[in-house]
Formats: structure tokens, C-alpha cells, sequence
């Protein structure tokens, strides 16, 4: 696909929603973790979102959610429990995304990724990756853990 094409789709599907997402998901298990990040945050001067380790479905739910979430309540303090948008009461965090290099269509938009957040969901017990969880290395962190 053209790229001004691609950029064209995008920006049409911005003005229509708000923002889009965006799914990459690994052919192979070398390949890394699944991830999807917003497009079109930046917009309304909010960070870009994204999320690891998810499949399409539940990561498009979670970023969408977060997404609603920011534009009412405004920019997520990273490090802050976010309880409420999960099922069964389990909460959500964001940290301050250090390593965007995934976010190619925000950078081929915008030419340079100005704020992205990373979306930390938990295991079944509500811990998150830096808390003794027991996930492995399914949520890779893009960024620094909160103090």
C-alpha cells in the first residue's frame, strides 16, 4: 500500500473515531510479543498509547477504554492505579514510554512520537510485572517502572 494512501486512511479514521489502533502481532514466537498502540491522541495533546503482550481483541478493548478514559479525565499519571475499566475489578497503570521505535504510523503521521504511555495490565492476582508476578516476560516494559 502507497504510503500517502495509508496516511490518507489513517487521518480519515482519526477525524471519524477520535483515533485508531494499530495491531502488530508476531508470526513467529522469535518474533517477540503482540503489541497495539493508539494513533491520533496527539491530536488532543494526550500521549499516544500502547500495549504489550495482548491479542488484537482484548489490546484494541484496553487501549480504546484508556484512550475514552483520557480524553474525559485528562493525561494518566504514570505510576497511578487505574481501577474500574478491567473486568473483575483488576487495575491498569501507565508508564512514560522510553523506547517508541514500535510506533511507526504515529511517527510516519506526526513525523516524531511526542508523548507515548504504555498501558501495564496484571496477572490474575492484580500484580503488575515489577511486583513479584507471575507472567514471565509476556509484557515487556518500554519504559522505567514506577518509583
Amino acid at each position: 500500500m502507497n504510503g500517502v494512501v495509508r496516511i490518507e486512511q489513517l487521518r480519515r479514521m482519526i477525524d471519524h473515531h477520535g483515533w485508531a489502533v494499530i495491531g502488530v502481532f508476531p508470526t513467529t514466537p522469535t518474533d517477540g510479543a503482540p503489541f497495539s498502540y493508539t494513533v491520533g491522541l496527539t491530536d488532543r495533546g494526550l500521549p499516544e498509547l500502547a500495549v504489550y503482550g495482548l491479542q488484537p481483541r482484548a489490546a484494541g478493548g484496553v487501549l480504546n477504554t484508556v484512550a475514552r478514559h483520557a480524553i474525559d479525565g485528562g493525561e494518566l499519571a504514570p505510576g497511578q492505579r487505574i481501577t474500574g475499566l478491567l473486568a473483575g475489578g483488576l487495575p491498569l497503570t501507565v508508564i512514560e514510554m522510553t523506547d517508541t521505535t514500535d510506533m511507526t504510523s504515529v511517527r510516519e503521521l506526526y513525523g516524531a512520537v511526542l508523548a507515548a504511555q504504555q498501558v501495564i495490565w496484571p496477572d490474575a492476582d492484580g500484580r503488575m510485572p515489577w511486583e513479584n508476578w507471575n507472567l514471565g516476560t509476556r509484557q515487556p516494559l518500554k519504559g522505567s517502572q514506577p518509583a
